[in-house]
């Protein structure tokens, strides 16, 4: 009786809470140890960036939504209130998750009883899959918190129905359909159910009322974004135009059951962010096929008449394939989706010990027989416990029409282990009760469902260790742990020496890191990959790549021959357009590419790579203002990819925006610390601000800039300076050594080297480093006026050479206005260095005064100071 007490019952939930809620916080606190935590992938990384755009204002893209539209709002309002970090959104759904089993303690005690209550509560608080969902950013725990929500408002309406109960419950139910529109089916077996069982319990006109109220409130979520698709998107689309793809992924006849793979192609490039496979080859391949633009819910029946094809046509296959669907619903093994759950074990010891597969596929491998068990067992409100059975059934029914993967259980999981604590708990009786004759029927059939739920048919359990390597690999090299990286795609390699994803993914890799011979490495890689699939867009896109990595020597016609191969393969297909428009306009053709990146962006209006280098050929073109708009909606489209920020703020700086440019360069940096171009044009922004503390996270930026990209001579370069201004002039000419090996025809670099060097005395160095800058560019202004100073100011005899002198600095004269006086002082000391003092007096005098005219004091009187010299018949030393 205790167990019916207020106190205890508080006790109860909140003991259930607090568990469920310590052990998920224990297990993201150990996940937070590998790099899987902090890189969201596939769907995760679709609802992230959503969700950010959502975030910052971008509520629509102008389509109809092609994945229902919930959690991306959900997850945009914790970025709201929380941040968009990698900790606030899992806390949140781990909270979510211990709700959950708060709810299904409820829900257990309503239909069954308190032991069954505390049982199920306790299986789903150490329910390691839900747990598993819950730390990574995608729908199902907040499918499984509203689905208990609502079946917990049902019971209450069959219990006591009143319309306001049925509208609750419809209400949920309809908040379940936007986050998962399969979810539907659930609604039609409820409103069979409460047609047809409900007729010995509730009159006709009862009836009739609560599914009005059941429907008016599933209806309430619904039309709104039925609406925006109509008016927004120009289609009639109810909730999502995924179905039709999903239906025929996994009702055609290569299809397995229980992977989800693009139609015809992947559209994917590692150098370009991240494109929803699926959305785009689907809309690529129907229209191809059907030979015209199709709307959204065009390309959805276009999927599902292919998928009823395969029924109409291979009846026998397609049931086969649906008993295969069927079992793998059932089998203990958690099947992978966008990455395999079991991978985590490595980083939680505590998810370890509660996930592992040895014989045993445990959890499911257990919980699943007991379930099965307990929905053929008695007990409880028959009435309410049938209600929950048949609707466990239909959610059921709504996977494995599609395809099955541990992901779509997800839901059914706390139904699981509900019945699981039924099942469980009625053994316990019998046992307790000695009904030797029931359990003499019950347990051998519970052994053969556990053999059953754990068996390797079809390969099921068949672990794919080089995709899970791949996929560990990816996530490493997005955190710029390259090395850690590529040993993981090395390692996926050994495993399946031929998987051309893996192949371009190791070449794209040795391309960023750029050391000595990686280019030829990376270019052996695509190659293979293009011999083994000769249609991967991605590979030939790298091949080419590989082709201008040599700065020096680019092999261009290669290059184009590449890109044209993967535009050929995939017309309009997006990378492909964009990595030959980057040729062309590394040819400066801008028009030809400025046409192609319109195209890419044509073709997909979200794939923000197409806009930022659509925003570089208007640069180039001298249209800033359509620069600025291309960047403003790629950092809008894509506002966690750090590349369109960089870009942006670049451009606001040119413009003279110094704080809009250091905001959106500071994101850059932050969303991708090894992006050392955007660590470079922070510096400058925090150079152009100027104030002392300016100067010092300058310093550092520019040191970040270089560690990461060692080969970036400007960097050095402004490192350099900034160096020199602290006296630390041996590190400043280091680093101008280095820029100039980087960058010899840099004059800047050059007369910069030159200056350091005169300072610490050294002019012969300094005249060395400008005669051999003046070899590469004959013609520098720069680099003749400083070497002319040299050999008119070195003190060393040896050093000066007054014709040489005069020669280069009157070649400067002819080249630059008559009105600079620098010019004209450099000129001054090497005429009087030749011995021509009237001239040399004379010129100094029109420098100083010209100097004086445009408010250089200091500049005039160091000039008058020079005149007075050559006046008295002698030469200037420095």
């Amino acid at each position: 009786m205790g167990s019916n007490r207020p106190g205890w019952l508080v006790a109860c939930l909140a003991g259930v809470f607090l568990l469920a809620l310590a052990v998920r916080l224990t297990y993201m606190w150990q996940t937070a140890g590998g790099p899987l935590f902090h890189v969201n992938q596939g769907d995760a990384r679709w609802h992230d960036e959503w969700a950010r755009r959502i975030a910052s204002g971008t509520l629509t893209d102008g389509r109809p939504f092609f994945r229902a539209p919930l959690y991306p709002f959900f997850l945009a309002g914790v970025y709201r209130i929380a941040g968009d970090g990698p900790w606030a959104a899992r806390v949140v759904q781990h909270v979510l998750g211990a709700a959950s089993c708060v709810l299904l303690f409820l829900l257990a005690r309503r239909v069954f009883s308190m032991p069954v209550a505390l049982i199920a509560s306790l299986l789903t608080a150490l329910y390691g899959p839900l747990m598993y969902f819950e730390n990574e950013l995608l729908m199902e725990p907040l499918a499984a918190f509203l689905m208990l929500a609502a079946l917990l408002s049902l019971t209450r309406a069959a219990d006591a129905p009143t319309g306001g109960r049925w509208l609750m419950a419809g209400l949920l139910l309809g908040l379940c359909c936007i986050t998962r529109p399969n979810f539907l089916l659930v609604v039609l077996v409820v409103l069979a159910w409460l047609a047809f069982t409900g007729r010995r319990a509730l009159s006709w006109g009862s009836r009739a009322s609560g599914a009005l109220s059941l429907l008016a409130g599933t209806a309430l979520p619904i039309v709104p974004v039925t609406l925006h698709n109509v008016l927004v998107g120009g289609d009639f689309v109810l909730i999502a135009s995924q179905g039709g793809i999903n239906f025929e992924i996994g009702n055609n006849p290569a299809s397995d059951g229980k992977t989800a793979a693009a139609p015809a192609w992947l559209i994917r490039h590692p150098h370009h962010g991240y494109l929803d496979n699926v959305y785009a080859a689907s809309r690529l391949v129907a229209e191809n096929d059907l030979g015209r633009p199709l709307k959204d819910s065009q390309v959805a029946r276009y999927w599902l008449g292919r998928g009823l094809a395969f029924w109409r046509e291979q009846p026998a296959a397609a049931a086969t394939l649906l008993l295969k669907k069927l079992y793998f619903l059932f089998n203990g093994l958690e099947i992978e989706s966008n990455r395999s759950l079991y991978l985590d074990r490595q980083w939680s010891p505590l998810f370890a010990a509660l996930v592992w597969v040895r014989g045993l596929a445990f959890p499911f491998g257990l919980v699943g027989p007991l379930a099965v068990a307990g929905l053929l067992m008695g007990g409880g409100d028959r009435r309410l416990a049938g209600l929950l059975r048949v609707l466990a059934a239909a959610y059921a029914l709504s996977v494995v029409i599609f395809f099955v993967n541990g992901r779509f259980r997800v839901p059914l999981a706390p139904l699981a282990c509900l019945f699981a604590a039924h099942g469980a708990h009625r053994v316990a009786l019998h046992l307790a009760r000695r009904r030797w004759g029931m359990l003499s029927l019950r347990l051998p059939a519970l052994a053969g469902l556990v053999l059953l739920c754990n068996t390797n048919w079809f390969g099921v359990r068949a672990v794919d260790e080089a995709r899970q390597s791949w996929v560990v690999g990816s996530a490493l090299a997005e955190l710029g742990r390259m090395d850690e990286a590529m040993h993981r795609f090395q390692e996926a390699l050994r495993r399946e020496p031929d998987n051309p994803v893996t192949l371009a993914d190791l070449g794209s890799l040795l391309l960023r890191r750029a050391k000595a011979g990686d280019a030829a490495l990376a270019a052996s890689r695509f190659g293979r990959a293009v011999q083994v699939a000769p249609d991967y867009v991605p590979a030939w896109l790298g091949l080419g790549m590989c082709h201008l990595a040599d700065p020096a020597s680019p092999d261009e016609d290669a290059a184009r021959r590449c890109f044209d191969t993967a535009l050929r393969l995939a017309p309009d297909h997006p990378p492909a357009l964009v990595y030959l428009g980057e040729w062309h306009l590394r040819r400066n053709e801008l028009a030809k590419a400025t046409e192609l990146l319109q195209r890419a962006v044509r073709s997909d209006p979200r794939y923000a790579a197409a806009r930022v280098t659509l925003a570089r050929a208007y640069e180039a073109a001298g249209r800033i203002a359509q620069a600025m708009r291309e960047c403003e909606e790629a950092v809008r489209l894509s506002p966690n990819e750090a590349y369109p920020h960089y870009r942006l703020g670049s451009l606001l700086l040119d413009a003279g925006d110094v704080p809009a440019a250091m905001a959106h360069l500071r994101e850059a940096t932050r969303l991708n610390p090894n992006l050392a171009r955007a660590w470079y044009v922070l510096g400058n922004a925090l150079l152009a601000r100027g104030t002392p503390r300016d100067q010092e996270e300058a310093l550092s930026c520019f040191r970040r800039a270089v560690e990461r990209q060692p080969d970036l001579a400007d960097a050095h370069n402004n490192l350099a300076a900034l160096l020199a201004g602290r006296g630390e002039l041996d590190d400043a000419i280091a680093h101008l050594r280095r820029a100039l090996e980087i960058a010899p025809a840099d004059p800047e670099v050059g007369t910069n080297l030159a200056a350091l060097l005169r300072r610490q005395g050294r002019r012969a160095e300094a005249i060395r480093v400008l005669q051999d800058g003046l070899s590469r560019i004959p013609d520098n202004a720069d680099l003749m006026l400083e070497l002319a100073w040299e050999l008119a100011t070195a003190s060393a005899d040896e050093l000066r050479d007054g014709a040489r002198a005069v020669e280069l600095a009157e070649s400067v004269v002819r080249k630059s206005s008559a009105g600079d006086a620098r010019v004209l002082d450099v000129l001054a000391a090497a005429l009087a260095e030749a011995g021509r003092f009237e001239q040399a007096a004379a010129t100094a005098q029109r420098a100083a005064a010209l100097a004086a005219a445009r408010g250089q004091q200091s500049l005039s009187g160091q000039i008058a100071s020079r005149a007075a010299l050559y006046q008295a018949g002698h030469t200037y030393r420095q």
